[in-house]
């Protein structure tokens, strides 16, 4: 059995303010409800934390405790102490919590977990992948994994506003918004973990494809997506009427794309936002052409050649040429180039990786061995 302390800080994210919260610990037996309150008025109202468990008793604290972040001093990031609320310790090896603003759905949530929590864990822990791992009985690496899964799948939530019901947070703690891009980078591990709500986020991606081809305002989003299509294209996860529907969206994009962000064939984008977002990278960054080249092979890939595959397949050649012309000189890769003067940005920055997983066919083998040993030495920190 281990030691188990429940503290509570109940707050919206940015509200640093210690006025006003109230706790209130109810305990029976081995179960217990923590109900918290605002009394002035902030959100969140009420909030109810309802929590099953193995031991014999749960013991009410019920004390304020100052904790001390010490990581957010060292980066000036204040408050950089705080009260928290010592609910409940007890001695056990599993716990169930439930949080809701209704304090009976919370307490049955809890109890429902708990209860069933045997074949919970068996779904947390599926597929070939798992059962290989079993084989081969390493303990720490089969740990690791099932952490890793379960960090995974814990990022996906039921989401009102999706019509298709589930989103993807871009990282808790700190990044507790859906950000489509990082959700559909995301989503190649996420099969591992949820097969059939990765393929729900998937979906509702796609349904956001906008008139002029793009995903949200960040210009690479949509690449992404497409690249994550591939993956389950590459493990068979879809049907054939999946695969035509995906035909349709792809050609939404090509076409919105060629409408309203191409010039002279090169994928055009406002400078400051690709990822790196804080910095202005010209207005053709290398990893956006990398993408727009896989739609082209996707394309070939998924389309009947007699409805514009071998057209598609001739685009993917001509632009990957001209690519190469302009951002290659036979070592470094240009992170960008300026398509007013056609000046080709030289400074090494880790977005040639990102093409190269984009779309690997740019250079060959040789050529990117010579490209990622001229950049490594400069990427690296002293």
């Amino acid at each position: 059995p281990s030691s188990f302390r429940v503290v509570f800080d109940v707050r919206e994210s940015y509200d640093t303010s210690e006025e006003g919260r109230v706790y209130d610990v109810s305990v029976k037996g081995n179960s217990a409800v923590i109900a918290y309150h605002n009394s002035d008025g902030r959100d969140p109202a009420h909030f109810y934390c309802a929590i099953q468990s193995d031991a014999t008793e749960i013991v009410s604290t019920e004390e304020w405790v100052r904790r001390d972040y010490r990581f957010d001093r060292e980066r000036a990031s204040p408050p950089f102490e705080r009260s928290v609320y010592s609910a409940v310790r007890f001695l056990g090896t599993t716990i169930a919590c439930a949080a809701s603003s209704d304090r009976k759905a919370a307490i049955r949530e809890a109890q429902d977990v708990f209860k069933n929590r045997s074949r919970l864990k068996r779904l947390r822990m599926r597929g070939d992948r798992e059962e290989a791992l079993r084989e081969r009985g390493d303990t720490e690496v089969i740990l690791a994994y099932t952490c890793a899964l379960h960090a995974m799948a814990s990022m996906v939530v039921s989401h009102y506003e999706a019509e298709r019901n589930f989103r993807m947070y871009a990282g808790l703690p700190w990044f507790f918004q859906f950000w489509i891009r990082d959700e559909a980078v995301s989503l190649r591990g996420l099969m591992a973990a949820c097969p059939k709500e990765a393929a729900n986020i998937f979906w509702h991606i796609m349904e956001t494809l906008q008139e002029d081809g793009m995903i949200s305002d960040a210009p690479d989003a949509v690449f992404w997506a497409f690249k994550r299509a591939e993956d389950f294209i590459a493990e068979r996860r879809w049907s054939r009427e999946e695969v035509g529907r995906l035909s349709t969206y792809l050609k939404k994009t090509l076409h919105g794309l060629q409408l309203h962000h191409t010039v002279e064939d090169i994928t055009v984008h406002v400078s400051n936002q690709t990822w790196m977002d804080s910095i202005r990278r010209g207005d053709a960054a290398v990893e956006i052409q990398a993408g727009r080249l896989d739609l082209y092979r996707l394309n070939q890939l998924i389309a009947d050649p007699l409805l514009g595959g071998m057209f598609r397949s001739a685009l993917e050649r001509q632009l990957a040429e001209k690519i190469r012309s302009l951002f290659w000189n036979g070592t470094i890769l240009a992170d960008a180039v300026n398509l007013d003067n056609k000046a080709p940005d030289w400074i090494i920055r880790p977005n040639i990786f990102l093409a190269a997983y984009l779309y690997p066919k740019l250079l060959t083998r040789e050529e990117w061995v010579r490209c990622f040993e001229c950049a490594l030495s400069k990427l690296w920190l002293p």
